[in-house]
């Protein structure tokens, strides 16, 4: 059976806006995590994946964020993965439609609490001409009364394991 014949593929037409992009080894990633305290997993010692990293402006960011809210729907019985669907849904939505690729997974272990849990979000990095500038954590659950950019440290925001 042949199923090419019933799979009809129908997406809108959206305007996505283009921005001014620049590239840079991932190495620099790379250390502007660990210079804020975030350690990358690795597959292997010594390796990063991917070797360049295309990133935007703060204020070019910003918009782009406002978009990547997945908007799921929150009928997920494994709570525990639920964060991190939200957040793999952001990165692959950030490359596909705007080819930047300075964003990543991040994991706060949360090992203080009662229930030692993880809670995974965004770490997106911005800059200019001149290189890279800063980091942003970003939490795209929608659920969250502050969803969207979170300052290091805010809520509890604190992550420690970026995957990259």
């Amino acid at each position: 059976m042949c199923f090419k014949n019933k799979i009809i593929i129908k997406s809108p037409v959206e305007v996505i806006p283009t921005f001014k992009t620049w590239i840079v080894p991932r190495f620099y990633f790379v250390r502007l995590c660990e210079e804020n305290g975030i350690k990358p997993a690795q597959l292997l010692p010594n390796s990063v994946l991917y070797d360049k990293v295309r990133y935007t402006t703060l204020e070019n960011t910003d918009i782009l964020l406002q978009d990547l809210m997945p908007h799921l729907p929150r009928n997920s019985s494994d709570w525990t993965q639920y964060c991190y669907y939200q957040a793999q849904a952001a990165f692959v939505k950030c490359v596909e439609r705007y080819r930047i690729n300075a964003m990543s997974v991040v994991l706060d272990l949360r090992l203080e609490l009662e229930k030692p849990n993880a809670h995974a979000y965004n770490i997106i990095a911005y800059g200019n001409e001149t290189g890279l500038n800063g980091l942003l954590l970003f939490e795209p659950n929608s659920g969250y009364s502050w969803s969207g950019i979170v300052p290091f440290g805010e809520h509890n925001y604190k992550p420690e394991i970026v995957l990259i």
